[in-house]
Parts: C-alpha cells; structure tokens; sequence
C-alpha cells in the first residue's frame, strides 16, 4: 500500500475531475435545452425545488 497508494492518486484525481465535469455538464445542457418540466431529470428538478426555498432574493 506505500507504494500503490501514491502510484494509483493521479489517477483517482483526474478520474474525479472527469466525472464531476460530466454531471455537471449533464446538469447544464439538461437545465437549458429541455423546455419543460415534466422533462428535467432528478438533479435539475431538485435544484429548482431547493433553489426557491433556501435562498434570499436580495432584489
């Protein structure tokens, strides 16, 4: 393990990067290309649902 551990944390690192940048990706094209709501996926939909709940309008 002192040797595999070391080895093996670029690769835990850019295979974090890539999944984090494929939900988010996900979550972008998701929230501006579909129309409606009856379409939003999970992620999207709960953003909406908390985005209205726990924030301040400050306008």
């Amino acid at each position: 393990t002192q040797l595999l551990l070391p080895l093996m944390r670029p690769i835990l690192v850019v295979v974090a990067i890539l999944s984090f940048i494929g939900t988010y990706g996900d979550f972008i094209l998701a929230r501006i290309l579909l129309k409606s709501t009856d379409q939003y996926p999970l992620m999207v939909g709960l953003f909406i649902f908390t985005s209205g709940q726990f924030s301040q309008n400050w306008g």
